[in-house]
């Protein structure tokens, strides 16, 4: 019986880490297909300027429209962030709870290579957010 709840506890830790490994890969992913495309991810979703030119060019906005969509996109842009920014401490106390949860299920061995892994991760964040 002991046996056998190792077995699903240590099932529980690769799944989570298979999940936590595919959910940082995919964000990780996003950011450098943003930065290395130019601004395009790979499934071609262009950015924020690329889009203001199509829509100029394909709605024949005037120069004064232009700049008044480009004001426009800019605010919504900054609250936008700003909503992030109010919602940054719930995100990051969830995060707090998941890393928590993801030790208790760590041995003694594997809890230095964890913290080493959220410092990689951790700088990697701070990284692409200094670059937004």
């Amino acid at each position: 019986m002991e046996n056998s709840s190792l077995q699903r506890k240590a099932g529980v830790m690769v799944a989570a880490v298979f999940l936590l490994g595919a959910v940082f890969g995919g964000v990780g992913i996003h950011y450098w297909e943003v930065r290395a495309n130019g601004g395009h991810t790979i499934s071609g979703y262009p950015k924020h300027a690329e889009i203001l030119k199509q829509l100029t060019v394909q709605v024949g906005l005037s120069d004064d429209q232009e700049k008044q969509v480009a004001a426009i996109v800019d605010d919504i842009r900054s609250k936008m962030h700003e909503l992030s920014q109010q919602q940054k401490p719930q995100s990051d106390a969830i995060r707090a709870d998941g890393r928590k949860r993801i030790r208790a299920l760590l041995t003694p061995e594997q809890q230095p290579k964890y913290e080493k892994f959220l410092q990689e991760l951790d700088a990697d964040r701070a990284n692409a957010e200094s670059q937004k």
